[in-house]
Protein backbone atom coordinates (compact mmCIF):
# COMPACT_ATOMS: atom_id res chain seq x y z
CA UNK A 1 0.00 0.00 0.00
CA UNK A 2 1.29 3.21 -0.90
CA UNK A 3 2.17 5.46 1.72
CA UNK A 4 -1.07 8.44 1.42
CA UNK A 5 -0.37 11.28 3.34
CA UNK A 6 2.70 10.34 5.61
CA UNK A 7 4.01 14.08 6.54
CA UNK A 8 0.37 15.52 6.85
CA UNK A 9 -1.30 12.90 9.26
CA UNK A 10 1.90 12.86 10.87
CA UNK A 11 1.75 16.78 11.79
CA UNK A 12 -1.94 15.84 13.03
CA UNK A 13 -0.99 13.50 15.20
CA UNK A 14 2.14 15.42 17.06
CA UNK A 15 -0.14 18.44 17.18
CA UNK A 16 -3.13 16.17 18.91
CA UNK A 17 -0.40 14.60 21.28
CA UNK A 18 0.81 17.78 22.29
CA UNK A 19 -2.53 20.32 21.96
CA UNK A 20 -5.12 17.99 22.60
CA UNK A 21 -7.37 18.36 25.52
CA UNK A 22 -7.77 15.02 27.53
CA UNK A 23 -11.71 14.17 26.50
CA UNK A 24 -10.50 14.36 22.88
CA UNK A 25 -8.07 11.33 23.56
CA UNK A 26 -11.06 9.75 21.17
CA UNK A 27 -9.12 11.27 18.39
CA UNK A 28 -6.51 8.20 18.04
CA UNK A 29 -6.92 4.81 19.12
CA UNK A 30 -3.94 2.37 19.91
CA UNK A 31 -0.69 3.08 20.86
CA UNK A 32 1.79 4.55 18.55
CA UNK A 33 4.16 1.05 19.06
CA UNK A 34 1.69 -0.46 16.40
CA UNK A 35 3.79 -1.15 12.84
CA UNK A 36 2.47 -0.65 9.51
CA UNK A 37 1.30 -3.63 8.71
CA UNK A 38 -0.57 -3.67 12.26
CA UNK A 39 -2.50 -0.82 11.51
CA UNK A 40 -3.33 -1.83 7.96
CA UNK A 41 -5.19 -5.12 9.92
CA UNK A 42 -6.70 -2.78 12.25
CA UNK A 43 -8.11 -1.03 9.78
CA UNK A 44 -9.60 -4.13 7.90
CA UNK A 45 -7.92 -3.23 4.54
CA UNK A 46 -6.20 -7.09 4.21
CA UNK A 47 -9.64 -9.07 4.70
CA UNK A 48 -11.71 -6.49 2.40
CA UNK A 49 -9.04 -7.34 -0.57
CA UNK A 50 -9.84 -10.98 0.33
CA UNK A 51 -13.17 -10.27 -0.46
CA UNK A 52 -13.05 -8.18 -3.23
CA UNK A 53 -10.72 -10.99 -4.96
CA UNK A 54 -12.83 -13.91 -4.16
CA UNK A 55 -15.52 -11.87 -5.68
CA UNK A 56 -13.31 -11.25 -8.86
CA UNK A 57 -12.45 -15.35 -8.49
CA UNK A 58 -16.24 -15.96 -8.85
CA UNK A 59 -17.05 -13.48 -11.55
CA UNK A 60 -14.10 -13.98 -13.88
CA UNK A 61 -14.23 -17.87 -13.00
CA UNK A 62 -10.54 -17.88 -12.06
CA UNK A 63 -9.36 -21.07 -10.94
CA UNK A 64 -7.84 -21.53 -7.51
CA UNK A 65 -4.17 -22.24 -8.39
CA UNK A 66 -2.94 -20.24 -11.39
CA UNK A 67 0.96 -21.18 -11.23
CA UNK A 68 0.95 -19.74 -14.69
CA UNK A 69 -0.66 -16.99 -14.59
CA UNK A 70 -3.92 -15.43 -16.20
CA UNK A 71 -5.28 -16.14 -19.57
CA UNK A 72 -5.64 -13.44 -21.53
CA UNK A 73 -9.69 -13.95 -21.48
CA UNK A 74 -9.29 -13.72 -17.71
CA UNK A 75 -7.03 -10.89 -17.57
CA UNK A 76 -9.67 -9.31 -19.58
CA UNK A 77 -12.45 -10.34 -17.55
CA UNK A 78 -10.33 -8.90 -14.20
CA UNK A 79 -9.70 -5.43 -15.98
CA UNK A 80 -13.46 -4.97 -17.53
CA UNK A 81 -14.79 -5.80 -14.29
CA UNK A 82 -12.89 -3.90 -11.73
CA UNK A 83 -12.96 -0.75 -14.15
CA UNK A 84 -16.63 -0.86 -14.62
CA UNK A 85 -17.33 -1.04 -11.19
CA UNK A 86 -14.73 1.28 -9.84
CA UNK A 87 -16.31 3.83 -13.00
CA UNK A 88 -12.06 3.88 -12.97
CA UNK A 89 -12.38 3.77 -17.47
CA UNK A 90 -9.69 6.82 -16.74
CA UNK A 91 -7.44 5.14 -14.98
CA UNK A 92 -7.46 1.87 -17.44
CA UNK A 93 -4.45 2.36 -19.51
CA UNK A 94 -2.51 3.67 -17.18
CA UNK A 95 -3.24 0.57 -14.58
CA UNK A 96 -2.97 -1.70 -17.32
CA UNK A 97 0.63 -1.54 -17.48
CA UNK A 98 0.64 -3.50 -13.76
CA UNK A 99 -1.10 -6.71 -15.00
CA UNK A 100 1.78 -8.85 -15.36
CA UNK A 101 3.24 -7.50 -11.31
CA UNK A 102 -0.32 -8.07 -10.15
CA UNK A 103 -1.27 -5.08 -9.00
CA UNK A 104 -3.31 -3.98 -11.54
CA UNK A 105 -5.80 -4.33 -8.83
CA UNK A 106 -4.94 -2.15 -6.37
CA UNK A 107 -3.88 0.24 -8.90
CA UNK A 108 -7.63 0.81 -9.76
CA UNK A 109 -8.64 1.19 -6.14
CA UNK A 110 -5.65 3.54 -5.05
CA UNK A 111 -6.55 5.74 -7.72
CA UNK A 112 -10.19 5.66 -7.11
CA UNK A 113 -9.72 6.94 -3.93
CA UNK A 114 -6.87 9.62 -5.02
CA UNK A 115 -9.53 10.78 -7.38
CA UNK A 116 -12.71 11.24 -4.29
CA UNK A 117 -10.09 12.71 -2.40
CA UNK A 118 -8.96 14.91 -4.46
CA UNK A 119 -12.38 16.25 -5.70
CA UNK A 120 -13.75 16.32 -2.40
CA UNK A 121 -10.30 18.76 -1.97
CA UNK A 122 -11.22 21.05 -4.91
CA UNK A 123 -7.19 19.90 -6.17
CA UNK A 124 -8.29 20.13 -9.86
CA UNK A 125 -4.75 21.68 -10.53
CA UNK A 126 -3.21 18.40 -10.33
CA UNK A 127 -3.19 16.73 -13.84
CA UNK A 128 -5.19 13.24 -13.45
CA UNK A 129 -2.94 10.98 -15.62
CA UNK A 130 -0.81 11.19 -12.17
CA UNK A 131 -3.85 9.45 -9.92
CA UNK A 132 -2.51 6.28 -12.26
CA UNK A 133 0.78 7.10 -13.45
CA UNK A 134 2.38 8.09 -10.36
CA UNK A 135 0.04 7.50 -7.73
CA UNK A 136 2.25 8.32 -5.14
CA UNK A 137 3.70 11.63 -6.80
CA UNK A 138 -0.18 12.70 -7.10
CA UNK A 139 -0.61 12.02 -2.96
CA UNK A 140 2.15 14.12 -2.28
CA UNK A 141 1.23 16.90 -4.39
CA UNK A 142 -2.09 16.36 -2.62
CA UNK A 143 -1.15 16.18 0.38
CA UNK A 144 0.05 19.82 0.27
CA UNK A 145 -3.13 20.81 -1.01
CA UNK A 146 -4.29 19.53 2.53
CA UNK A 147 -2.28 20.77 4.93
CA UNK A 148 -2.91 24.21 3.44
CA UNK A 149 -6.67 23.82 3.02
CA UNK A 150 -6.98 22.63 6.83
CA UNK A 151 -4.65 25.07 8.23
CA UNK A 152 -7.14 27.55 6.62
CA UNK A 153 -9.95 25.70 7.81
CA UNK A 154 -9.15 25.99 11.46
CA UNK A 155 -7.49 29.52 11.86
CA UNK A 156 -9.97 30.48 14.00
CA UNK A 157 -10.04 27.78 16.03
CA UNK A 158 -7.91 27.73 19.47
CA UNK A 159 -4.63 25.84 20.11
CA UNK A 160 -6.89 22.93 21.80
CA UNK A 161 -9.19 22.56 19.40
CA UNK A 162 -7.13 23.58 16.00
CA UNK A 163 -5.66 19.13 16.35
CA UNK A 164 -9.19 17.78 16.30
CA UNK A 165 -10.54 20.40 13.84
CA UNK A 166 -7.56 19.52 11.27
CA UNK A 167 -8.64 16.17 11.74
CA UNK A 168 -11.65 16.15 10.81
CA UNK A 169 -11.46 18.26 8.13
CA UNK A 170 -9.03 15.52 6.78
CA UNK A 171 -11.50 12.81 7.91
CA UNK A 172 -14.45 14.38 5.71
CA UNK A 173 -12.59 14.97 2.32
CA UNK A 174 -12.37 10.97 2.90
CA UNK A 175 -15.50 10.46 3.69
CA UNK A 176 -15.14 8.86 7.10
CA UNK A 177 -15.23 9.82 10.24
CA UNK A 178 -13.72 9.64 13.89
CA UNK A 179 -15.79 6.41 14.90
CA UNK A 180 -14.62 4.75 11.90
CA UNK A 181 -10.73 5.26 13.05
CA UNK A 182 -11.08 5.26 17.08
CA UNK A 183 -8.97 1.74 16.40
CA UNK A 184 -5.81 3.31 14.51
CA UNK A 185 -2.72 4.21 15.99
CA UNK A 186 -0.78 7.41 17.14
CA UNK A 187 2.58 7.82 14.94
CA UNK A 188 4.43 6.89 12.35
CA UNK A 189 1.58 4.43 11.32
CA UNK A 190 -1.65 6.06 11.32
CA UNK A 191 -1.92 7.23 7.72
CA UNK A 192 -1.62 4.01 6.91
CA UNK A 193 -4.66 2.89 9.28
CA UNK A 194 -6.71 6.21 8.03
CA UNK A 195 -6.16 5.28 4.32
CA UNK A 196 -7.13 1.86 4.97
CA UNK A 197 -10.41 2.63 6.50
CA UNK A 198 -11.07 4.75 3.85
CA UNK A 199 -10.42 2.58 1.54
CA UNK A 200 -12.26 -0.50 2.70
CA UNK A 201 -15.60 1.95 2.34
CA UNK A 202 -14.87 2.32 -0.81
CA UNK A 203 -14.71 -1.22 -1.48
CA UNK A 204 -17.29 -2.19 -0.02
CA UNK A 205 -19.20 0.56 -2.24
CA UNK A 206 -18.22 -1.05 -5.57
CA UNK A 207 -18.49 -4.59 -4.58
CA UNK A 208 -22.28 -4.97 -5.35
CA UNK A 209 -21.35 -3.06 -8.98
CA UNK A 210 -19.00 -6.23 -9.41
CA UNK A 211 -20.57 -8.84 -11.45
Amino acid sequence: MKPFLISFLLLLTACASQAMPKNDADLVGQPSTMTSAEARAVSGLDAEYVVLYERLNQVCKLPPERPFGLTPDQMDCVVSRTVSAFGAEAGESGCRAQLEQGTFIGCIVDGTLLTLVAKNAGSADIPWELFWSDQLGAWERLNAVLNENATKHCKSASQSDAAACQDDYVLRLFEIDRTAVAGCPTGWAREDCVSGVATVKLIRSKLPYLF
